[in-house]
């Protein structure tokens, strides 16, 4: 986290309201009393379990004790979850799974309590760890995104290759057998040979064995290893492909098995190799730009290794209700299991292909105003955590109506009774009831089969029928 300050010497200063954000990093200013303490700095944020994060940051001069604050909104609104804390760390063991928290961090002095501190959040989730292996140019970063599962990578590096290695390092400590699958959705071209893709290595020394398959902008995919530390590196790739393109890489003792994928389901295997590495390993996402003085940008999804995703994917939902209304459809869903949010798809078109009309919701409800009256829609909802999204819910279909008392029209059509009300319409039920001319108007109403899908109705003419009467009720 970073620290910015205003200062002013005017007798009457003008009010200081500005919103400063860079990276992780999130602040609201405002003009505070003079006597009002400094606020925290060099506040961070790391996952230290599945459910834990450890927080640290600078003291204060004169603090007693400190505020620890907390949202699932970057720049809040914040709930306090510890106050009195008279130490400059902090270890929230609250966390859900799948959620990304941000944090903030206030000082008390003499009974006054500071603004809070910059903004800052756990760039990845556990046991996720980022750094740079080798000499690197350019320092890289890394990043995860919640909502929709993806890792970004930034990172410099000359070259995976040779005796020793250059490049922005992703990875989980894995012991024994294990497989890594990444797709690689983007990689930027910065190089023929700017390389991205999933890794197992014996240690985080420049020059460690390791197994490496890659996807590169201008080489295709690439199978490459090093057997030995210091040895040298050796490959093969088959060019023609690009991102977005799965690669995965197998350890079953000590083979090493290389496979690339159009689609993560027909497997190609590229490459094997035997090398006598040690049980205890990192596993992981790797990229290097192939050129030291410029950084390079990857992005992964569909990400599994050892320990992640650390909670499964989530069920279908199941739905409860729907109720339509005048141009809006209000739709309710079960909670599924392990779920963190739910995304609510749409098609006009039964079966789809459906459009995301809420994204990674928090809730089990969803208004969707702003339907065509008459129009049938027809809805899925998947639920989504840090594994990834389920499968979408069985299809349910709406027809939202007006509520305004329709026109209704008729007339006379080869000796059928054309019936006719407003498309916007379609939805009500048109009601019939005959009876001897003796008795007319009565109570025995019935629907017209069919008449709830259409705007239009022909009913053959009977003279025997006596006394026909029609009526258009709301649904």
């Amino acid at each position: 986290g970073s620290g910015f300050c205003f200062e002013t010497t005017a007798a009457d200063p003008t009010a200081i309201d500005e919103k400063v954000s860079a990276g992780s990093v999130n602040q609201q200013w405002a003009i505070l009393s003079p006597t009002a303490p400094a606020f925290p700095t060099g506040l961070s944020a790391v996952a230290a379990g599945s459910t834990t994060a450890n927080l640290t940051w600078n003291a204060v001069t004169g603090a007693t004790t400190y505020n620890v604050k907390r949202s699932t909104n970057s720049g809040g609104a914040y709930t306090t979850i510890a106050t009195g804390v008279t130490i400059t760390n902090f270890t929230d063991a609250t966390l859900t799974v799948g959620v990304k928290y941000f944090y903030v961090v206030s000082a008390v002095v003499g009974g006054v309590e500071s603004a809070n501190s910059a903004e800052a959040t756990m760039a990845l989730p556990f046991p996720w760890v980022a750094q740079d292996v080798g000499s690197v140019g350019v320092a890289g970063n890394a990043a995860f995104t919640y909502s929709n599962n993806v890792f970004s990578l930034t990172g410099s590096g000359s070259d995976i290759w040779n005796t020793a290695d250059a490049f922005r390092f992703v990875y989980v400590p894995v012991t024994g057998n294990c497989t890594v699958v990444a797709r690689v959705l983007s990689l930027q071209y910065v190089d023929v040979w700017s390389k991205a893709g999933v890794m197992i290595r014996e240690s985080l020394n420049a020059n460690s064995a390791h197994a490496f398959v890659a996807v590169t902008p201008g080489n295709g995919v690439a199978w490459q290893y090093r057997s030995t530390t210091g040895g040298n590196s050796s490959n093969n790739n088959t060019t023609g492909l690009n991102a977005p393109y799965w690669v995965r890489l197998v350890r079953s003792g000590n083979t090493f098995t290389g496979y690339r994928s159009p689609d993560g389901t027909n497997w190609t295997q590229i490459g094997s190799t035997t090398i006598n590495m040690a049980s205890a390993v990192y596993a992981g996402l790797a990229l290097t730009s192939h050129n030291n003085s410029t950084s390079c940008t990857v992005t992964f999804d569909n990400v599994t290794v050892p320990s992640w995703p650390s909670v499964p994917v989530p069920s279908a939902p199941t739905w409860i209700s729907a109720t339509i209304g005048d141009g809006r459809a209000v739709l309710n869903w079960a909670s599924s299991a392990n779920a963190t949010g739910y995304n609510l798809k749409r098609s006009s078109t039964n079966s789809g292909p459906y459009t995301v009309v809420a994204a990674n919701t928090s809730l089990t409800t969803f208004t969707n105003i702003g339907l065509a009256n008459g129009t049938v829609y027809y809805y899925v909802v998947a639920a989504t955590n840090s594994a990834g999204e389920s499968a979408n819910s069985t299809q349910l279909s709406v027809q939202p109506v007006s509520t305004v008392p329709p026109t209704f029209s008729y007339g006379v059509s080869a000796n059928h009774l054309q019936l006719t009300w407003p498309a916007d319409h379609r939805g009500w039920r048109l009601e019939a009831q005959t009876n001897a001319l003796s008795t007319g108007f009565g109570t025995n109403w019935f629907t017209v089969p069919g008449s709830t899908t259409t705007n239009l109705m022909f009913v053959p003419i009977d003279p025997s029928d006596g006394s026909v009467f029609f009526r258009l009720a709301y649904p």
